[in-house]
């Protein structure tokens, strides 16, 4: 009976614990893909912010703010809101003094001594029924104002468009540097693992770390330098 024998080597797991090392070249290229065109991109936005001024309102929880984006700065801030609470404050001030309007149009016409006895003639009294009407729908329209009405501090942030410019920039330029450093020890004969001189080497195998490599023709190879 022969006995089977048991792998020693862990097997890659399901969620990528055991990378290799092709895999993990094939990220850097991915990474630097991406760093790439997000540079572009950032490029192009600092070269448009330089010649016209972008900008962008939007609302979030609840308030207003504003996305600018002009000479090579991104600002953010919230000038809007500011702008709706002083209006919000301004009918609030009007309303209250309609309200207050109303409320001595209805004492001087529903609550003097005139006016329920008929003093007034019938031409001079007011409709008592519309002033009520009136200081409830001003009523509302204030606890609505109140309710709505905030005192924001302003608030703003901005950021240079330099600043990612220069980091999305610095993986392309690591990888491009790698390019050029493979090609100089490929001209070179040297091993691209261990960068060993690999002159007059015809076996294919760095000595140094046992990496594959080019072999050299054996041919062109002096029992010299061979040996």
């Amino acid at each position: 009976m022969s006995l089977v024998p048991i792998p020693t080597e862990r097997p890659p797991g399901v969620l990528g614990v055991w990378v290799g090392w092709r895999s993990v070249k094939a990220l850097s290229k991915i990474a630097s893909a991406l760093s790439l065109l997000l540079y572009a991109a950032t490029v192009v936005l600092w070269v448009g912010s330089c010649l016209t001024r972008m900008e962008s309102r939007f609302a979030s929880g609840g308030n207003r703010w504003m996305f600018v984006c002009a000479g090579g700065t991104l600002l953010l801030d919230n000038t809007p809101q500011i702008a709706w609470e002083a209006d919000v404050r301004s009918e609030l001030a009007r309303v209250r003094r309609k309200l207050d309007e109303a409320r001595l149009d209805w004492f001087s016409d529903a609550a003097t001594p005139d006016s329920l006895s008929g003093g007034l003639e019938a031409n001079e009294r007011r409709p008592v029924g519309a002033t009520t009407s009136s200081l409830v729908r001003l009523g509302t329209r204030m606890r609505g104002l109140e309710a709505t009405s905030k005192n924001s501090r302003p608030v703003s942030v901005s950021f240079p468009l330099a600043v990612p410019c220069f980091a999305f920039a610095i993986l392309p330029m690591v990888h491009l540097y790698r390019i050029h450093l493979r090609r100089r020890m490929m001209r070179a004969n040297r091993c691209l693992k261990c960068s060993y001189s690999l002159t007059g080497n015809t076996s294919g195998i760095c000595p140094e770390c046992g990496a594959a490599c080019k072999a050299a023709d054996p041919a062109g190879v002096s029992p010299a330098a061979g040996n």
